[in-house]
């Protein structure tokens, strides 16, 4: 509206687009489920998107590990109890912005892929080797051993 001494007159209404800016403020995931190799995450839209959001980027110990619109994805094949530092981005046309880390771990599994122990013997001791490789350095001797013949096996300690 513009004014003289004689009146005033009203232009026609102009609409003004900004241009996007980075999200503010992005929350970090949140870990949903957690197994031994798997973990389902999930995120919120950014409470001040300055925009339209056109993608979230996931990463996994600095890696990506997701990048999409979902506002969710799982992970597997992890490492059993092992650690994970999760960080979310959003993006608009305007820029990312990065939340803060989230720390996961898996849960603990059986172990998988051990040898058989090795069994050597004499007539008074055995030495028990376990093959796997957090014992592989130790040694088990059992001592005062007697020979022991059973009529099944004939050719043991004949």
């Amino acid at each position: 509206t513009a004014c003289t001494s004689e009146g005033c007159i009203t232009s026609a209404q102009t609409n003004i687009t900004t241009l996007e800016a980075p999200p503010v403020m992005v929350e970090a995931p949140t870990v949903d489920a957690i197994t031994s190799d798997h973990v389902n995450i999930s995120w919120v839209k950014p409470l001040m998107q300055n925009g339209e959001v056109t993608e979230y980027v996931l990463k996994m110990n600095n890696k990506e590990a997701y990048r999409g619109r979902d506002l969710n994805t799982a992970l597997s094949d992890l490492q059993p109890h092992t650690s994970y530092q999760l960080v979310l981005l959003a993006c608009t046309r305007g820029g990312c912005t990065t939340s803060n880390t989230r720390t996961v771990v898996t849960e603990e599994a059986p172990p998988t892929h051990l040898a058989a122990p090795t069994l050597k013997l004499n007539i008074t001791s055995a030495v028990f080797t376990p093959e796997h490789s957090v014992f592989s350095d130790k040694q088990i001797i059992l001592q005062g051993l007697s020979p022991y013949r059973r009529s099944v096996r004939k050719d043991f300690c004949q």
